[in-house]
Order: C-alpha cells, then sequence, then structure tokens
C-alpha cells in the first residue's frame, strides 16, 4: 500500500462510469483466487468432473474462470461490460461471450452448472430483480444442475464502511473508498494513471452494490432450488443450490 502526497502530482480529471477504468485493473486488484475457489467448490460439492460440462459464468468479468475450465467444456459468459468482454474474448477465445444482464438471462442452452462470482450479484440493487436472476437461472439449470453464487453480506457492508485502500499498480495508483447507507455500499474509485514524471489522469468510478437479509435470500431461493451448501468467508456467504426437478 502506497500514499500519495497532494503537492508530490499534478492531475486531469475524466469522470466514467461501468467498468470502463475498472476494467484494466481489475486482474490484479482482484487477482485470480476466486475462479481457483469455484472450480474446488464443483469438484467438493457438485461432485462434477469438470469435463464435457455446459457451463454459463454470469457477470463473467475478464474470463479468468471460464478460461481454467474451457478447454474441457462448453463454456458460456455473460456480462454487461463491453470493457470486461473485450478483454474476456481475447484471453479465452475458447468460450462464447455475450453482452446481457443476469436478470435478463435469455439463452437457447441448458447448463449443467451456472455460477455467479465474486459478489455479482450484489450490482443488483432491487431484490425482485434477485428474483428474476434466480427464476431464470433455474430455468437455464438443467435437472441435477448446480448453481453457485456468493454474496456481500449486510454485516460486510457495516464492517467496511467508511474504509479505504490505497494501492500502486505499476506507476499507477488505485484509491478505494468505501460507504454504506441502509442496505447498499458505495465503492468510489479513484485512478491514478502516469502520464510522465510526477503528472497523472485521475479517472473515477463509483460502484453500488445492494444486499438482504439472508433469511430473505434463502426463502426465495427454496422455492426453486435445494441448498445443499452455504460457506461464510469474511462476511462473505458463498451458496451451493442444486434445482429442484421439474
Amino acid at each position: 500500500m502506497y500514499c500519495i502526497g497532494k503537492d508530490n502530482f499534478n492531475y486531469k480529471s475524466n469522470m466514467k462510469e461501468d467498468y470502463k477504468f475498472l476494467s484494466d485493473y481489475y486482474k490484479k486488484l482482484m487477482g485470480e483466487s476466486y475462479s481457483f475457489e469455484y472450480v474446488k467448490l464443483i469438484k467438493k460439492y457438485c461432485k462434477k468432473n469438470i469435463s464435457e460440462l455446459n457451463i454459463l459464468d454470469m457477470a463473467c468479468g475478464t474470463g479468468d474462470f471460464l478460461k481454467k475450465v474451457s478447454k474441457n467444456n462448453r463454456t458460456f459468459g455473460i456480462d454487461n461490460s463491453k470493457q470486461m468482454l473485450q478483454i474476456a474474448k481475447k484471453a479465452d477465445p475458447q468460450s462464447k461471450y455475450m453482452k446481457m444482464k443476469m436478470e435478463n438471462l435469455n439463452l437457447p442452452v441448458k447448463f449443467d452448472i451456472i455460477t455467479c462470482q465474486f459478489d455479482s450479484i450484489n450490482h443488483i440493487l432491487n431484490f425482485n430483480d434477485w428474483k428474476k436472476v434466480f427464476t431464470k437461472t433455474s430455468l437455464h439449470l438443467k435437472n441435477e444442475g448446480y448453481f453457485l453464487f456468493d454474496f456481500n453480506t449486510l454485516e460486510k457492508f457495516k464492517r467496511i464502511h467508511d474504509k479505504q485502500l490505497i494501492k500502486k499498480i505499476g506507476s499507477d495508483y488505485v484509491i478505494i473508498s468505501t460507504e454504506k447507507n441502509k442496505n447498499f455500499c458505495t465503492w468510489k474509485i479513484n485512478f491514478f494513471k502516469k502520464i510522465h514524471n510526477n503528472t497523472f489522469a485521475l479517472q473515477k468510478e463509483s460502484i453500488v452494490e445492494a444486499s438482504f437479509p439472508i433469511k430473505k435470500i434463502t426463502t426465495f431461493l427454496k422455492k426453486k432450488f435445494l441448498i445443499k451448501k452455504m460457506i461464510t468467508q469474511k462476511d462473505r456467504l458463498f451458496v451451493i443450490c442444486k434445482k429442484k426437478l421439474d
């Protein structure tokens, strides 16, 4: 972690949204541990060899998970960020990637496994749309298919309220601050991209997440799925579900 003094540089400001800038730093900020974690979860709790399966990753980001499983499977990814999909397609040409919101999921394929990783569902701010995601996921799963996702809990939002992370990536700096308001949490992200010497271009993004009581989430999930396992890691909940038979 590095701190930047105000007197050390000049900057120009450019404000945009929707991962236009975060996509450039995403992998270095987030790492790849989640994609490995989901491979382990599928093997352990779904009792499936990851081979010859139809797999969908919703909100697939830069495609790190699908890249790990695309060699021996039929893999698909959807995301609402054009920038993320461009990176994913370049890194993993074997998977099929489409621009689509997960609450609007509509594909002519049924899947053995559907995932929604790295608190992506928290980006949906209305619980009715969470229910749409769960319903459409169920409709797109084969019988005996599994749905795996994780989300930030309300407790996580409380824990990270009014925190700040400052990180150096190459010659650039990223400053992330968090703020909780009711059941929402906002990540305010400032990117200081080095131009030359001590001159940086300031680019900003703001990402909002929502969470809801765990009981409310699981009550609706149980209408569509059998909840096989719930694992808590630092106020993030991993949920492994099996589709109820039609």
